[in-house]
């Protein structure tokens, strides 16, 4: 009888230490858990960030290689180089109304910035005073502007025309728009009840908003520097005139956004426009990891054992 009470008592003492050690885990095991949650959060937004940057970078590349066809056009070429010849033209004309319904608001330009030919800017019309003509560049750049008349923010892309012998010469410009709302088409593929994906320029000007913030694309608000667009407009002002941005770990922040929203964000760069991506995740939903998820994480596949497989 005295060994059975015995096996007894050490069998409880030795199921309560068990408990006592079990108790003293789950505090553990459930800050654990919720770190794996938030990191994987983390990991999630700044794909996301990336995912949206490559994905607009290969979308303005796209009108780089646009432009590169229409500004060897012999046609264009022509009309830059006799300006005062009707007959050719009205043939570069002609081509521009063919070309409006996939790239729009063709305009071709001399060396000075004076229209030739273009569908809506008429000849004549003069943008050398344009930072572009103004500091002589010869590269392809992407420049935004809001237009008043059609009440709509545009990029844009302006490059090089070269002479048909001497390639080396430059004898003229050509330009076309990119709506605004095209790019904000693409973020807002991406929208959802939580993430909020937006476009800015190196002056902190939203450029591009997901339909979840605001369907109104505005470059007349700015957002918060704080968190991931301080970070981005920091390193956009460090690399400012190398051309590329280098490649390196983001720190994903949190912090109260210019919504008023406590987020936390991340961010990648769009080089060719000096811009980034922002992407936010409401802290809410990155927060909510409780102590019953933790407990379902841990227990939940011996219950589903004990209770011949059904879930907990």
């Amino acid at each position: 009888m005295l060994a059975d009470c015995d096996i007894k008592k050490s069998t409880l003492n030795l199921t309560i230490a068990f408990v006592i050690i079990l108790l003293a885990l789950i505090p553990v095991q459930f800050l654990n858990q919720r770190q794996m949650f938030i990191n994987s959060h983390k990991e999630s937004l700044q794909i996301l960030a990336s995912d949206e940057a490559a994905h607009i970078g290969s979308f303005l590349d796209a009108q780089r290689e646009k432009l590169l066809i229409i500004e060897n056009l012999d046609d264009f070429k022509n009309a830059i180089s006799n300006p005062k010849d009707k007959a050719i033209i009205d043939i570069a004309q002609k081509r521009i109304n063919e070309f409006k319904n996939f790239i729009h608001n063709i305009s071709l330009m001399n060396s000075e910035g004076i229209v030739a030919a273009g569908e809506i800017d008429l000849p004549g019309t003069d943008y050398s005073q344009h930072p572009y003509f103004l500091a002589k560049r010869k590269d392809t750049v992407f420049t935004k502007y809001s237009d008043p008349l059609r009440k709509k923010d545009y990029y844009a892309i302006i490059g090089p025309i070269y002479d048909k012998i001497d390639k080396t010469r430059i004898i003229g410009r050509i330009a076309f728009d990119i709506e605004l709302d095209q790019i904000g088409s693409m973020l807002k593929d991406f929208s959802n009840d939580y993430d909020h994906i937006y476009l800015i320029d190196n002056e902190g000007t939203i450029l591009s908003k997901s339909e979840k913030i605001n369907s109104d694309n505005s470059i007349s608000e700015r957002a918060v520097s704080v968190g991931a667009v301080k970070d981005c407009l920091e390193d956009l002002k460090k690399y400012e005139g190398d051309g590329d941005i280098e490649s390196h770990e983001e720190e994903i922040s949190e912090y109260i956004n210019y919504r008023g929203i406590k987020v936390f964000g991340s961010h990648d760069y769009v080089p060719s426009i000096s811009s980034c991506i922002i992407v936010e995740r409401d802290a809410d939903e990155i927060l909510k990891f409780s102590v019953s998820d933790a407990l379902r994480n841990t227990f939940g596949p011996l219950f589903q054992i004990i209770f011949n497989g059904k879930s907990w």
